[in-house]
């Protein structure tokens, strides 16, 4: 007799009768994959699929959290938490300088404008984001966000905000220079030193740059964030290339945001 054979008829014996069989009945309906996906906020309190995470930003500008110079309040965020944490739920959310024009343009609060920092007249006004004392400012307005809220249990993730429409890092035609080179992490225009800044008030960084100041004139300045190291940071994507290369070359753990999915006004 063939040992082989022999061999293989035993071998097929034991999974007769060691293997259990388990059918799963077909699911066609949606299902959770907590952390990832999509978010539905134009309808945020009835979504139209089951959501774990919470999102809020249209009413969220700057200028309603720092109402004055120094004087910094996240009640709102706060609240937010709490009312996620009592349906089970985590929060997320954006603070934008600069919103679209039906939702107010610039979010600069009133007392830094004053101060005599450029507001670029456009559709919608936007600050000069090359400008040293908005960035000084912003960058102070993120570092007291993190003192609040960095590590908070309650919070699913937060915006890397501070550029562009809705602080959603879109390109702005005639204003964001990469230097002729948008496919780097790297560049030496001001827009793009700007940016960089910008986006280290949230992932944590140092450097010089050159900005300028409130005569228009380029100056040099240096600064140091620690940045947010423990609540999970998502970049919005819109455009700029170089903002991800940047900040992938620095923290590997940043999300990605793409927004408008979906949209019927959309191109696929």
């Amino acid at each position: 007799m063939n040992i082989q054979l022999v061999a293989l008829s035993a071998f097929l014996l034991i999974l007769q009768t060691t293997c259990l069989r388990v059918e799963l009945p077909i699911d066609n309906s949606a299902f959770t994959n907590p952390g990832i996906g999509f978010q539905a906020f134009a309808n945020r309190d009835n979504p139209i699929l089951e959501e774990t995470v919470t999102y809020k930003r249209k009413d969220y500008g700057w200028m309603n959290f720092n109402t004055a110079e120094n004087s910094y309040d996240f009640t709102e965020i706060l609240s937010e938490v709490s009312k996620a944490k009592l349906a089970n739920k985590t929060f997320s959310f954006r603070i934008a300088n600069m919103k679209g024009l039906t939702d107010g343009g610039s979010q600069v609060p009133a007392w830094l404008v004053s101060k005599g920092i450029k507001i670029v007249k456009g559709n919608p006004d936007f600050p000069d984001f090359r400008d040293c004392t908005f960035q000084d400012y912003w960058g102070k307005f993120i570092t007291a966000m993190i003192n609040v809220l960095d590590g908070n249990d309650g919070i699913s993730f937060i915006d890397i905000a501070g550029y562009g429409n809705y602080s959603s890092w879109n390109w702005i035609d005639g204003y964001t220079d990469c230097g002729g080179n948008c496919d780097s992490g790297s560049g030496t225009s001001l827009d793009f030193q700007a940016r960089k800044r910008l986006l280290d008030a949230f992932i944590g960084g140092s450097g010089t740059i050159t900005c300028l100041d409130l005569s228009q004139k380029e100056t040099s300045v240096s600064y140091s964030y620690a940045g947010f190291q423990k609540t999970q940071l998502v970049l919005p994507y819109a455009g700029i290339r170089q903002n991800h290369y940047y900040v992938l070359t620095k923290r590997s753990d940043i999300g990605l945001r793409q927004d408008c999915a979906g949209n019927p006004d959309q191109a696929p």
